[in-house]
């Protein structure tokens, strides 16, 4: 019940500060042009009933001075809206008495018509800057999230890596702009026809040249920079597989192959299941990788259906060397990062 009530108090006090507002246009544009503004309410005071008036009440006693004013300004007890009464003008308290005498200088009515317009759309134009004010002060106040792209590296689609990228660059620039968010590196690169992107590869600073005919696949294709996250351990549980195996806290994990990124490349003749099981773990601080072959009888570099990952093995690493495991039989190969 507390909450219901409590989200009911929230509607009303932000109607009440966009009704506020709203009538404070009209206010503000009638003062401006001399014209009398007899009442500024909040809510609509129905059968003369006020919660809050400077004529009248309680609020009048704790502030006599302001009885004298012109205006009259108050809290009504309808909250379904506000006004401001101004003088020469039939509105939401349809007044037609005062239309029936002859006009004053200081009613609506005598006014020329670009005053008249301003009086009566100044409503929705301080609602509109109303607006403006509040997302300045909520950037300036909580300001925006985003991915900084200071330290982040990416991970390249395939996509990126035909126009040059690699998974692990860190962009600096696109010609002689430096993007600040990671989120918008593809927009950036597409609207603003880049044609040269600086980037940071294994310590050194390479200048990729974007080929401008790629500009539709590069609009057309989401996903082309991610994150590339890396993967670190924190606790391996006993009932993991992987309890036993070797990795301890603060290990990073460069690579995973799994049974079904070998399949597709066993030939016919091999078992329906996988023949290799391919288990990568990176010691903390190394930059070795190893792999395990624990069903291989012969030399991995002689079955064909391993060319595939010979070609990636001296496509991606410095070197790698094959050596027989111990009593457990099988191969395991020694990558070098």
């Amino acid at each position: 019940m507390t909450a219901v009530l409590i989200k009911i108090a929230q509607v009303i006090l932000a109607l009440s500060v966009l009704i506020a507002f709203h009538e404070l246009g009209h206010f503000f544009f009638a003062r401006l042009f001399g014209i009398r503004v007899d009442k500024f309410f909040l809510f609509f005071d129905a059968g003369d009933v006020k919660l809050l008036s400077t004529k009248s009440g309680w609020f009048s006693r704790l502030f006599p001075r302001l009885k004298d004013k012109e205006t009259e300004y108050g809290i009504g007890w309808l909250p379904i809206g506000g006004y401001c009464k101004i003088a020469g003008m039939i509105d939401e308290s349809m007044d037609i008495e005062s239309m029936k005498k002859e006009p004053q200088s200081w009613e609506f009515r005598s006014k020329p018509a670009w005053q008249r317009l301003l009086v009566m759309a100044g409503g929705v134009l301080f609602n509109f800057l109303f607006a403006i004010l509040m997302y300045i002060l909520v950037l300036g106040v909580w300001g925006t999230q985003y991915l900084s792209n200071d330290e982040n590296q990416i991970y390249a689609s395939d996509l990126a890596r035909e126009m040059g990228f690699r998974t692990g660059d860190r962009i600096l620039s696109f010609d002689d702009y430096v993007p600040e968010n990671f989120g918008t590196l593809q927009a950036d690169l597409a609207r603003r026809n880049v044609r040269t992107a600086r980037v940071l590869r294994d310590g050194d600073t390479l200048t990729l040249y974007i080929d401008q005919a790629m500009l539709p696949e590069i609009l057309n294709t989401p996903g082309m920079f991610e994150v590339a996250v890396p993967f670190v351990v924190d606790t391996i549980p006993p009932q993991s597989p992987n309890w036993g195996g070797g990795l301890v806290r603060d290990d990073r994990i460069i690579a995973v192959v799994c049974d079904e990124l070998i399949a597709p490349v066993v030939k016919s003749g091999q078992t329906s299941r996988a023949v290799l099981r391919l288990i990568c773990s990176a010691t903390s601080g190394s930059h070795t990788l190893m792999i395990s072959f624990p069903e291989l009888d012969r030399d991995p570099l002689e079955e064909p259906f391993l060319d595939d990952l010979n070609r990636t093995l001296l496509e991606h690493y410095a070197s790698f060397v094959f050596s027989r495991k111990g009593s457990e039989g099988g191969w395991e190969v020694c990558v070098q990062m």
